[in-house]
């Protein structure tokens, strides 16, 4: 079965998925009838012309946003709603996972730092703002809840041992709640940054295909 290439036609931007074709080829588009150019197998789908994000395009179901670019504001990039949409300034920073291991001092050294302007409606700036602040002092309740509660329990049941294996449980527990916490609340209200290298920002979109579509067709 041939592999299908999903790209935007370089004369409607409006995505298009067909069989892959040789490097450099051409092909019409079904919705416009122009002629546009398909691109190799592997390549990046850049934003067609006469979208606000001309530089900024897609890898898998990760955004690539090179320095300067801008996105669109014809969608919200977290729910694809279409009103009220602004640019607004968010910071992005990543450690590469080997900085770990010369501790928190090591984290700082090695960190990249990029501000973009990423277009939200008013209702998910808000979420974004709620969760960027509210999540860390989550984890900071966390860590003195869990374990208090967990030794507390232990401590009902049992001996000294008891309420010790209620802390640990209490640790582990709140461990899983920050794993859940940062996929399940973070990632659906926020843009993740996977990485920054010398191409842009790596972002993780909540719904990358509902954010590329609705970008697509308000262009």
């Amino acid at each position: 079965m041939p592999r299908v290439i999903d790209f935007f036609c370089t004369q409607c931007g409006k995505r298009i998925g067909l069989a892959e074709r040789p490097p450099g080829g051409q092909a019409q588009c079904p919705f416009c009838q122009g002629i546009t150019l398909v691109p190799a197998a592997g390549a990046p789908a850049a934003w067609p012309s006469g979208q606000g994000g001309l530089e900024a395009y897609w890898i898998d179901k990760q955004l690539v946003v090179p320095r300067g670019a801008f996105l669109p504001r014809t969608a919200c990039s977290i729910c694809a709603g279409g009103e009220g949409v602004e640019l607004v300034s968010k910071k992005f920073q990543y450690s590469p996972p080997h900085a770990s291991l010369l501790g928190v001092i090591g984290m700082l050294l090695m960190r990249k730092t990029e501000v973009l302007g990423i277009p939200l409606c008013r209702a998910c700036a808000r979420r974004w703002t709620t969760a960027t602040w509210g999540y860390p002092a989550l984890i900071v309740a966390g860590v003195l809840f869990f374990p208090i509660l967990g030794g507390i329990i232990g401590a009902t049941l049992g001996n000294d041992e008891a309420m010790a294996i209620g802390v640990f449980a209490g640790f582990a527990v709140w461990i899983a709640g920050m794993i859940v916490g940062r996929y399940a609340w973070i990632g659906k209200r926020t843009l993740i940054c996977k990485h920054i290298d010398e191409a842009g920002v790596h972002l993780a979109l909540p719904d990358a295909k509902l954010i590329q579509d609705a970008w697509t067709k308000n262009a």
